[in-house]
């Protein structure tokens, strides 16, 4: 059957199909979130291995799985608010392993936001860190944090994560060694500056010379005195 009307319903199919392919979303080729998970593997404390942590993570149907170092960073790509996503994944590990850990999510944006905001851009990178809060620091949480810091460390809060400059060294710091009691009821996790960076590259997350784009991430306040 050779009749027009068959011939422009072959050429209309093939232009609907091409237009889909046009407009069709590109997917995703690298994560755009990470799991800070807080303590796990630290002075043989809460072993879990990188392979069981992502295989967890896959379970709950994650994509773009990924852990980076040993320290329980993991790089995922996921669906849902920040806080259920890493409820979901807190609750996973305890079922599936045993182990009972507190779970920090950020995304992309938010650690680019905050790495361009950096405070701190001339300090070692391994001893500049940052302190990720699952809340907003009080008051008296930003005093009692005064109180433990001295000379020459410097302090500063990007909304709901800190900034802090151990320029002596975390094993030389008093609020170092006991910032997670300054800090209750909040649960906070740390990493070093450069793992925040190397983390920020793999999600393709570089900080924006035009300063931070996330609404999570405010302005650094300074240690005062």
């Amino acid at each position: 059957d050779r009749s027009p009307s068959r011939g422009l319903g072959d050429v209309y199919k093939r232009q609907v199909q091409h237009d889909a392919t046009m407009t069709a979303p590109a997917p995703q080729t690298r994560p755009d979130r990470v799991a800070w998970l807080r303590g796990i593997n630290v002075g043989g404390n809460k072993r879990v291995s990188m392979a069981q942590l992502r295989a967890v993570a896959v379970d709950l149907g994650w994509r773009q799985v990924s852990p980076h170092l040993n320290s329980g960073n993991l790089l995922f790509g996921a669906q849902g608010p920040a806080s259920e996503v890493a409820a979901q994944l807190s609750e996973a590990i305890g079922e599936r392993l045993g182990v009972e850990v507190a779970v920090l999510v950020r995304e992309a944006a938010d650690l680019g936001a905050l790495l361009a905001a950096n405070p701190f851009p001339e300090g070692d990178p391994s001893r500049v860190c940052v302190a990720f809060v699952d809340s907003a620091v009080s008051t008296q949480q930003w005093q009692r944090l005064e109180d433990l810091s001295a000379p020459p460390e410097r302090l500063a809060y990007l909304p709901p994560d800190l900034v802090i400059d151990f320029a002596n060294g975390l094993g030389q710091s008093g609020l170092a060694a006991r910032l997670p009691v300054a800090l209750r009821p909040a649960v906070v996790t740390v990493r070093n500056l450069r793992t925040v960076q190397a983390v920020a590259a793999k999600l393709g997350a570089a900080p924006s010379p035009e300063g931070p784009t996330s609404e999570s991430v405010g302005q650094a306040v300074p240690r005062r005195g």
